[in-house]
């Protein structure tokens, strides 16, 4: 499995949130272990493989240091690339601990993402050393900022969702904990709080919910899904796009997804297919028009890329 697939299983956390929620249903205690142990696995695997390509790298001319980066580049994409999801479960699980659903998943979740984030500033750090084509680091970069916006965006929309279907507003605690950018995710919230969907009355920092807005989040097709296929549809296309590499650990890959998909509603998880959905393919041909909006919107700014790498 790709660890692009990964990504699918991400957004498919974020499009069924509201079903979890509305279940209050808490997340498979074997499954999640099974998650926490494969996860550990494929550390291993990443943290073995940056550190022979660091020694490599010391140890060669120029010319074979442009070989040894091109080896290493599907293990750094599947390392962005598999972020998003590890994100995405720590703050569902950290949320279903705060509304007295699951109190054991969070700790396992937070363990894997800790894990996680200390190899992708190894990975960062690995990718300041010499003989990395100016081409592949400018390809690297833009799509480790665009990952990163996109894992921003959907972890806003969990926020809302959240808000939404428990009546509270502290989600953005959240949200904003396992965010790249917490500061940007706020300003999502606060934009999806003034939508339609929501109902603002009295003091400032008091959210009520519309009753029309609190049907709405039952319809499969109310304006809070389809905002989020759309986002959805967009992230793949541009991860098609842009990550071409070949799978660097497809095996773990698998054995992580399986996981993942297990630890929500296991006697369901048919219905968590990562296919797109008729609906989501509709969508698909109305966004060649907004290909190059989306496009101008993710190119990270001169500042972005020149951001101080984690030591």
């Amino acid at each position: 499995m790709h660890a692009r697939w990964l990504v699918d299983i991400a957004m498919l956390y974020v499009r069924q949130w509201p079903d979890v929620l509305a279940t209050r249903s808490g997340f498979s205690s074997a499954a999640t272990h099974a998650y926490w142990a494969r996860s550990r696995q494929r550390f291993d695997y990443w943290q073995e493989s940056l550190s022979l390509h660091r020694s490599q790298i010391d140890s060669v001319g120029a010319s074979k240091r442009v070989e040894l980066w091109q080896t290493i580049r599907p293990t750094l994409e599947e390392i962005f690339l598999s972020d998003m999801l590890t994100r995405i479960l720590a703050t569902t699980a950290r949320t279903l601990e705060r509304l007295g659903v699951d109190d054991d998943a969070s700790p396992i979740a937070h363990s894997v993402f800790t894990g996680h984030e200390d190899i992708r500033n190894r990975c960062l750090r690995l990718m300041m050393l010499p003989g990395l084509p100016v081409d592949q680091a400018v390809e690297l970069n833009r799509i480790r900022h665009s990952l990163e916006h996109w894992t921003d965006r959907f972890l806003a929309s969990l926020a809302t969702t959240t808000e939404l279907a428990s009546e509270k507003t502290e989600t953005i605690t959240e949200a904003t904990k396992y965010a790249f950018r917490p500061e940007v995710v706020s300003e999502f919230i606060e934009e999806k709080r003034e939508s339609e969907l929501y109902v603002i009355r009295g003091e400032p920092s008091s959210l009520v919910v519309d009753s029309t807005a609190e049907s709405m989040l039952l319809k499969s097709e109310s304006t809070q899904s389809l905002e989020i296929r759309i986002l959805s549809t967009s992230c793949e296309r541009w991860i098609a796009k842009h990550c071409k590499s070949l799978s660097s650990n497809p095996h773990d890959n698998r054995l992580i997804g399986e996981a993942a998909l297990a630890m929500v509603r296991p006697d369901r998880s048919s219905e968590w297919s990562p296919l797109v959905s008729c609906s989501v393919a509709r969508i698909t041909s109305l966004l060649d028009q907004t290909d190059q909006w989306i496009n101008q919107l993710l190119v990270p700014s001169r500042s972005d890329a020149l951001r101080t790498v984690p030591k």
